[in-house]
């Protein structure tokens, strides 16, 4: 049976204020909803129609391979035409590559890094929990710093290797040019290391966690969650080290050829898409997780890391598509809630909004 299109008109886009809308249930009925992300759903192989202020739509045609299933959350022309002269922001692995962003462990040259946020969130009260073990550097705060004249985009969920031991970021960032040290945040991935291998620095960027490490990093914001979650996705996948390092994944052979037939079909597909700003993520009837983004570039910038995240799940938890559709556009409505929602000064218990310079730049749900 053919799907109802449904959407819910866009009053301002991402720039302006928050605008109140309505909306439209799959039945297209009124519903009520406002927000500066819109969102909505296309029929079977059509585009439901865009109104002049712009929309977003869930695709309910799923990108499906094996045990992961991707539904792309498409942006209207208008919506993309109005948020262009936003310019780019660089991804963080492109940084780390070419040198010109140096992340390294807090303190190591003695020196006083300042704690600046880059981020127009209220800083969390467990954010300052530190843990020590008797030097200048603490487990959850790196430092890092662009010298580019690039402002550069990290989200949470990036890995980075080196320095005393391997970490994940823990929030989402914009780091402006030439910004100096600051303070990242960030959470051990390699619970048996606390010792240097190659310096201080942190040169290698290992795409993202799982996704089920990715939320507890956000939302629990707690290091024992973290190596726990850690612990199952490498015992499940055989990648068991003396360090405990999630990085060992990359060794476990079983894993890597999974992996590698899911890239295959998943990591380059959004290439030459012009308006998919986001997706949901599903493995039979549960949701791994959903990410939006405001620009379609950015989109596609960071997609290159989720698909990892997304992939990792599936392949540690199984399981065969099912009635997905009513799950699926439930989830893409709860995003549309959460984006709304005033910032808290108190951990998110299901997703995490950044907004820069007064906008919504990513939102990640999980």
């Amino acid at each position: 049976m053919k799907r109802t299109p449904a959407f819910f008109p866009l009053g301002l886009l991402l720039a302006a204020a928050l605008a109140q809308t309505s909306c439209q249930s799959p039945s297209a009925q009124a519903a009520g909803l406002s927000g500066e992300f819109t969102s909505g759903f296309a029929g079977d192989g059509e585009a439901a129609p865009a109104d002049s202020a712009g929309n977003l739509y869930l695709d309910p045609k799923a990108l499906s391979f094996q045990d992961l299933q991707l539904y792309p959350i498409r942006a209207s022309n208008v919506f993309i035409n109005s948020n262009q002269h936003f310019g780019n922001y660089k991804p963080l692995k492109d940084g780390i590559e070419s040198g010109t962003v140096k992340v390294t462990e807090r303190n190591a040259d003695g020196g006083v890094v300042p704690n600046v946020r880059a981020t127009d969130e209220p800083v969390l009260e467990s954010e300052n929990v530190q843990i020590a073990y008797g030097d200048a550097a603490t487990v959850n705060t790196l430092q890092i710093e662009n010298t580019s004249n690039d402002t550069v985009f990290l989200m949470a969920g990036e890995l980075v290797k080196g320095g005393k031991q391997d970490r994940v970021i823990a929030q989402d960032m914009i780091l402006p040019p030439k910004s100096g040290k600051v303070d990242l945040p960030v959470f051990c991935v390699e619970q048996g290391r606390w010792t240097y291998t190659e310096g201080a620095s942190f040169d290698g960027h290992k795409k993202m966690a799982a996704n089920c490490v990715r939320e507890v990093a956000v939302t629990a914001k707690d290091q024992s969650q973290v190596w726990e979650k850690v612990s199952e996705v490498t015992k499940t996948n055989d990648a068991i080290s003396s360090t405990s390092t999630y990085n060992q994944l990359d060794q476990s052979p079983e894993f890597v050829a999974k992996r590698k037939a899911y890239l295959a079909y998943f990591e380059t597909i959004f290439d030459t898409s012009s308006n998919v700003v986001g997706v949901i993520a599903m493995s039979g009837d549960s949701v791994i997780g959903g990410d939006l983004f405001f620009m379609p570039k950015l989109f596609r910038d960071q997609y290159k890391n989720l698909i990892y995240s997304y992939v990792t799940d599936a392949i540690s938890k199984p399981a065969k598509a099912k009635d997905q559709w009513n799950i699926a556009q439930g989830f893409f409505r709860k995003m549309n809630e959460e984006i709304h929602a005033a910032p808290k000064a108190s951990p998110a218990e299901e997703g995490a909004t950044l907004r820069h310079k007064g906008r919504v730049v990513h939102h990640s749900k999980f």
